[in-house]
C-alpha cells in the first residue's frame, strides 16, 4: 500500500511538472493577446487517473502559473487584466483552472465507475476547455469591459456590442478555444491509451 501511495504521489508530481512545462512553452506561442497551450491535457489525464481532487490540484497549478505569467507580463492579455484589477485576476486564474480540472475529473470518475472509460475521457476532454474558457469569458464580459474594448481596438474592432461579440468569436472562440478544444479532445484519449498500455506491461 505504501509503495502504491509513493508511486501515485510521484505520478502526480510528474503531471504537475508537465503542467508547468506546457504552460511555460505556451507563453511563446501567441495569437494576438492570447497564449496557445496544451496544458489542459495533463490536467484531464490526472483527473482521469486519480479523480476530481487531483484534477482540481493540477488545474490549480495551471492557475498559479497563469497568474505568475500575468503578473510578469509574459502573458500580455493577463498582464492587462492584472493592471485593471489585480485581485480579481488572481481569482479568475485560480478558479477557471481549478474548476476545469475538477469537472473533467468528476466526469471521468463517474463514467469509469459505469464501465465507460473511453466515453469518460472523451467527455472530460471536452469539458475542460469549455469550463476553462467559459469561466474566463464570463469574467471578461462582466468585469473587464474596458480591457475587452482595448483588446478589440487593437485588432481593429469597435466598442459596440456587436463588434465586441464578433471579436470574442473570431479571436477567442475560433482561435484560442478551438485550439485547446481540438488538441485536448484528440490527444487526451490517445495519451490515456498509451498510459494504459504502459500500466499493463508493469503488472
Amino acid at each position: 500500500m505504501r509503495n502504491k501511495n509513493i508511486v501515485k504521489m510521484t505520478q502526480i508530481a510528474m503531471l504537475v511538472a508537465l503542467v508547468v512545462v506546457l504552460q511555460t512553452v505556451g507563453t511563446f506561442v501567441k495569437v494576438g493577446a492570447f497564449n496557445l497551450s496544451l496544458v489542459l491535457i495533463p490536467i484531464v489525464i490526472g483527473g482521469y487517473l486519480f479523480g476530481p481532487k487531483t484534477g482540481a490540484l493540477l488545474g490549480a497549478a495551471f492557475g498559479v502559473m497563469a497568474l505568475i505569467y500575468s503578473i510578469s507580463g509574459s502573458d500580455a492579455g493577463g498582464f492587462m487584466m492584472w493592471q485593471a484589477n489585480w485581485w480579481l485576476t488572481a481569482i479568475v486564474c485560480l478558479v477557471k483552472g481549478t474548476a476545469a480540472g475538477w469537472v473533467s475529473g468528476l466526469i471521468s470518475a463517474t463514467l469509469t465507475k459505469k464501465e465507460k472509460p473511453f466515453l469518460g475521457i472523451l467527455l472530460a476532454s471536452m469539458a475542460a476547455p469549455v469550463v476553462n474558457t467559459g469561466i474566463f469569458l464570463a469574467f471578461l464580459t462582466t468585469c473587464y469591459k474596458n480591457t475587452l474594448i482595448s483588446w478589440a481596438a487593437g485588432s481593429g474592432y469597435g466598442n459596440s456590442a456587436s463588434e465586441l461579440a464578433t471579436y470574442i468569436l473570431m479571436s477567442i472562440v475560433l482561435v484560442n478555444f478551438a485550439f485547446e478544444f481540438i488538441t485536448t479532445v484528440v490527444l487526451s484519449p490517445a495519451t490515456k491509451r498509451i498510459i494504459g498500455a504502459i500500466q499493463k506491461t508493469q503488472r
